[in-house]
């Protein structure tokens, strides 16, 4: 994110309003010196005044990261320009903590190599993995805030470079018996893919799941209507369940790591464990949607 372009843009609009930055502070019960900060660029505010501060200015949140007003025609695509970039940012975070850790780890050499050690391990850890979005972090909250109501599941994942092709499948189950099953994306490397992002953006009132995934060349995005069957969903019962992490990725193996599940009536309660490749839906619920990804070190494999 642009954060010299997202102050001047929060500069602008207090100024149109009329507002002081001691006086747009005093709304939000901050300082005007962290308001200034913003302006400034030098840091973005805390996700938890992001609602309050954009009523204020009277911008969307989408606007609010973009840096400027945004017409309806550009708000979809710049939507999920924003909500990748919420993700990437807190990667280039981590990225420059690792460095810090990095250079304290050089100045306790002399305390016998222990912590060089343990950032060896940390860093062999991080290879051929896929990570949540913790639900209290600032990427996972700031996209709950992008995509309204039904949230965002993110995914960071990160692999040892032998991986060429991933590829997303998206399997359908009525009322426990499996309907359908398609490869609906797929992101190739020339090279190989070494890391990147996975978004799945469920909207349970249009029935369609949003999917971006971006990695270091790459960016897909499409929505997925959900199969209809022409009766009405309004109104209907709804959950979703997203993977824990996945460690040590294996070649051609399917990982589960989203289901979406709706019902008019009841809804069953269900582990992800119980929808992996093999398995069958909740017999109860009248539909389920399961996202899983497999990650190929040839492209063409699956």
């Amino acid at each position: 994110m642009d954060l010299q372009k997202i102050g001047a843009y929060i500069a602008g609009k207090r100024k149109g309003l009329g507002l002081t930055q001691r006086e747009l502070a005093e709304k939000l019960g901050m300082s005007d010196k962290s308001v200034s900060k913003w302006e400034r660029g030098v840091c973005l505010p805390d996700v938890s005044v992001y609602r309050e501060l954009c009523g204020i200015l009277g911008v969307s949140l989408n606007e609010f990261f973009a840096g400027e007003d945004l017409d309806e025609e550009s708000l979809p695509q710049r939507a999920e320009e924003n909500l990748l970039s919420v993700s990437k940012d807190g990667k280039s975070r981590r990225r420059r903590l690792k460095r810090i850790i990095a250079l304290l780890a050089a100045a306790a050499l002399l305390l016998g190599g222990l912590l060089a050690w343990v950032l060896t391990a940390d860093a062999w850890a991080e290879k051929n993995r896929i990570i949540p979005f913790p639900k209290d972090s600032t990427e996972r909250k700031t996209a709950e805030l992008l995509c309204g109501v039904d949230g965002a599941y993110l995914f960071r994942y990160t692999t040892d470079g032998s991986f060429r092709e991933m590829t997303v499948w998206h399997t359908v189950y009525r009322k426990g018996a499996l309907v359908s099953k398609d490869a609906f994306a797929t992101s190739f490397s020339e090279e190989t893919l070494q890391e990147g992002i996975i978004a799945l953006i469920p909207d349970f009132d249009s029935r369609e799941i949003r999917f971006l995934l971006a990695g270091e060349n790459s960016k897909l995005g499409t929505a997925l209507p959900a199969p209809e069957d022409g009766e009405s969903w309004e109104g209907c019962i709804r959950t979703a369940v997203e993977r824990e992490a996945v460690y040590g990725l294996e070649d051609g193996r399917e990982y589960l790591l989203l289901a979406v599940s709706y019902s008019r009536e009841f809804l069953h309660s269900f582990e992800l464990t119980d929808l992996e490749p093999g398995g069958a839906g909740p017999p109860e619920n009248d539909e389920t949607h399961c996202f899983s990804v497999v990650f190929s070190k040839e492209a063409g494999a699956d």
